[in-house]
């Protein structure tokens, strides 16, 4: 029964042939039929990327002016160089928009405020029938072209139109705080309180220009829970460039030069004050360049300290690069400031400064590209500018670098791209954006 067993069982395994040297092997099985081929349904592919296609909004626009009334002017043709599908929309003109006739994606607009800034009753009808036209105008112009992101420069009276927009379009919302909008929070009516705080409760995101400005917008408005980015101010270094070389200005008599809208809180009478009590090289002369409110008193005073003869006021400029050109030194004696651009201005123009800490001057340690001095002590600038301008060496060495600076720091390429990053993070896919090419060749690159 065993051996009948082991029979079947030997029957059972597999045959063992001889192979080249004598090595046992198993012959090859057949090989199995390939399963059917199984279909997958494509793969979706992902969408085109989202391109940024921003609308910009400013109530000034003064290209050649500098300072925050040039802000929207220069982001909107970085942007435009950098093949971004820019546009501009400026608070003035008449009721319809209307295209500007040379400058290719700005147009104008009148939007009613007097229902915000106005305390009389026909005036606040009027803007209150012609509101509902303005919306539908803009949320029409802002379907038609796509847009997506709605930048509101400096805005005030005009704020009270962005949350409708943003509702009724669906573009998402970027107001942008230079200082005297968001510190000015405090000293609002109710009403215009009211309509800033809903401007920021309804935004994608916030654009500040300095640190103490984000500070501030967090603390004066609680309801604001969009991210807040710090986007420091640039500069055009291709326009605000150093002087030719000139071997007879070192000769001549030395030049500070000031630069403001004469708020009160430019402190311009401490200029003066402090001008007078510098110990200064014979000769030097102050030019205060601007207009506004302290400017009579600003003369008055300078006719007190016996200086009117060397202080002079040339008025309100639109173009101010050449009075910072022709500067040894600028000065600022702001007590209260957003970022102030004229700073850059003068850096990038070769130009030292003189200045209490804001914007660059708080970022800058003292001593390299100027000397900053505390605000309301006319003793203590007048200390600094007589130390600046004794030494013309180190004056002239503190301008190089200055401009050094401005171009790597504070250029206007960087600070575009920062703008399209913030931006296009609250975008699915938003494409990157190349740098913009210089506008002009930077004659100081040579």
């Amino acid at each position: 029964m065993e051996r009948e067993l082991d029979r079947r069982d030997s029957r059972r395994r597999a045959p063992r042939l001889r192979g080249p040297g004598g090595r046992g092997r198993t012959p090859a099985r057949r090989p199995s039929p390939a399963p059917p081929a199984v279909t997958h349904p494509a793969t979706p592919q992902p969408p085109d990327p989202v391109r940024l296609r921003p609308l910009l909004f400013t109530p000034w626009y003064r290209p050649d002016t500098g300072g925050v009334a040039s802000v929207a002017e220069r982001l909107h043709e970085g942007l435009r160089r950098s093949g971004v599908d820019s546009r501009l929309v400026v608070f003035r003109g008449g009721r319809d928009l209307e295209p500007h006739a040379e400058l290719p994606g700005v147009w104008s607009l009148e939007i009613p405020t007097a229902f915000v800034s106005s305390r009389r009753p026909r005036a606040w009808l009027g803007a209150l029938l012609r509101g509902p036209g303005t919306i539908r105008r803009l949320v029409r112009f802002i379907r038609e072209r796509e847009v997506n992101c709605l930048v509101v420069v400096y805005p005030i009276d005009h704020a009270w139109i962005f949350p409708l927009l943003r509702r009724f379009s669906g573009a998402r919302l970027f107001p942008s705080f230079h200082g005297g909008d968001a510190k000015r929070i405090p000293d609002l009516s109710a009403r215009r309180r009211w309509i800033f705080r809903r401007l920021v409760a309804a935004s994608d995101g916030i654009i500040v220009c300095a640190e103490h400005l984000e500070e501030k917008t967090r603390e004066r408005c609680p309801e604001a829970e969009a991210p807040i980015r710090v986007i420091a101010n640039a500069v055009d270094v291709d326009h605000f460039v150093p002087p030719p070389a000139d071997p007879s200005r070192s000769d001549g008599p030395r030049t500070l030069v000031h630069v403001s809208n004469f708020f009160r809180m430019k402190r311009t009478l401490d200029i003066v004050e402090g001008f007078a009590l510098a110990d200064l090289p014979p000769g030097t002369r102050l030019v205060m360049v601007g207009d506004g409110d302290d400017r009579l008193a600003t003369q008055a005073r300078a006719e007190e300290l016996g200086v009117a003869d060397r202080v002079e006021f040339p008025g309100f400029r639109e173009d101010i690069r050449p009075y910072l050109q022709q500067a040894d030194v600028f000065v600022l004696a702001s007590d209260s400031e957003g970022a102030p651009l004229v700073l850059l201005e003068a850096m990038a123009c070769g130009t030292p400064w003189v200045s209490t800490p804001w914007g660059a001057a708080a970022e800058i340690p003292s001593g390299e590209c100027g000397l900053v001095v505390p605000a309301r002590d006319p003793a203590r600038l007048a200390a600094a500018l007589s130390e600046i301008m004794a030494d013309d060496a180190r004056r002239l060495q503190m301008g190089a670098r200055a401009r050094e600076l401005a171009v790597a720091n504070y250029g206007s390429r960087a600070w575009i791209r920062r703008h399209v990053e913030f931006m296009g993070g609250t975008l699915p896919d938003a494409e990157p954006v190349p740098d913009a090419p210089p506008s002009t060749p930077d004659p100081s690159a040579t």
